[in-house]
């Protein structure tokens, strides 16, 4: 209903049709529920086939009433599903377009019926557009070579191949909503002098904390992230490692090693996390609840299972990382100048990139 009847305490309608009659003057009725509610248990006891009714609006003011011009024509036997339907409607006009709605539904199941690719096209370029108007959110880190440190890995084999010693130092986040200030990630006790390195639990807790500081359903992309993901599992374990990189278990014996599909658990020191990575493509980084119970439970202490049998994680936060290098097969800077050609970037954003760049050597917070 409209007008000033909303702000009344009674509904106010005519009604033809049914046990009610020919239109004979205006019903009132407490304000106790929903117009729609009220409709729908006038009409619940009618017998099917009585006439079809006809609900008069009637908006009403101070000391006296008048018709409005919308009217509502229901059937007697009203479908369940409609009836059910009309009751969560609150005002006159909620409850015409809910029940417009309602009966455009069967016609609209049929027409999905007949134009199934008609409809999966459709509903592809809705997740495009939804897609290409989510926040973006670009990630990087930074390293540096840690001279006089060299150290040894192992490999596989008996002998260790030593390495100089690299390690990230700085991560960012910055989005393509400008409004918002990046995120940084930096070693408390670095200074411009002297950086620090990063603690890999300290970069695996900020990554999987960054889509808290976004918009629901932001992307994170990263350009050429190799590097950064050897320097996360650099401090893995060497099995472990070359479960998440090479997508199979490890051992010397090339013959028993097996294709692994599912996510890997990092083991210790890192027992929190879990990996699943798809070479140059995309890194999944998830944190457990408990290491100790990784897998959800129901009340009666049953793991709680997916569509497909298999059990569920308990996880509080996760990550997905996308590369786009395949996409522009090039340099970053190459990428960026093709983008700025095409209208697709600032050219007074690639020339700060350019001088930041040759300002990595020094970064830091302030400046």
């Amino acid at each position: 209903m409209s007008g000033p009847e909303e702000a009344a305490d009674y509904h106010a309608f005519t009604i033809a049709g049914g046990p009610y009659g020919p239109i004979g003057g205006t019903h009132v009725f407490p304000r106790s529920s929903g117009v729609g509610n009220l409709i729908a248990l006038l009409i619940e006891k009618t017998e099917a086939g009585a006439s079809p009714y006809t609900f008069g609006n009637v908006n009403v003011e101070r000391g006296e009433y008048y018709r409005g011009r919308s009217e509502i024509v229901l059937p007697a036997d009203l479908p369940f599903k409609l009836r059910q339907g009309i009751r969560k409607a609150d005002t006159w006009n909620g409850l015409r377009e809910g029940l417009r709605a309602l009966r455009d539904r069967s016609r609209l199941d049929d027409y999905i019926e007949r134009n199934p690719e008609r409809i999966k096209d459709s509903k592809r370029k809705i997740r495009e557009w939804n897609y290409l108007n989510n926040e973006f959110v670009a990630v990087d880190f930074e390293g540096q070579d840690y001279l006089g440190n060299a150290i040894s890995r192992p490999n596989g084999s008996d002998r260790k191949t030593p390495y100089d010693d690299h390690r990230l130092f700085l991560g960012g986040a910055a989005s393509s909503d400008e409004t918002r200030a990046p995120e940084w990630l930096i070693n408390p006790d670095t200074t411009d002098d002297d950086k620090r390195p990063l603690d890999l639990r300290a970069v695996l807790d900020w990554l999987v904390d960054l889509p808290s500081k976004y918009s629901p359903g932001a992307i994170f992309v990263m350009y050429s992230f190799s590097y950064d993901v050897t320097h996360i599992l650099r401090h893995l374990r060497f099995d472990k490692a070359w479960q998440i990189f090479k997508e199979e278990t490890y051992d010397k014996d090339r013959k028993k090693r097996r294709k692994v599909q599912s996510r890997v658990f990092c083991g210790e020191p890192f027992d929190k996390f879990i990996m699943k990575y798809r070479n140059r493509k995309q890194l999944d980084i998830w944190k457990l609840r408990d290491p100790e119970h990784p897998f959800k439970r129901d009340e009666n202490g049953n793991y709680v299972l997916n569509k497909d049998g298999r059990k569920i994680m308990d996880t509080i936060a996760h990550i997905t990382l996308f590369d786009t290098h395949p996409f522009y097969q090039q340099s970053f800077v190459k990428a960026v100048s093709f983008l700025v050609k095409t209208g697709q970037a600032q050219q007074s954003d690639f020339d700060f990139m350019i001088e930041m760049k040759k300002k990595r050597g020094r970064f830091s917070l302030n400046h």
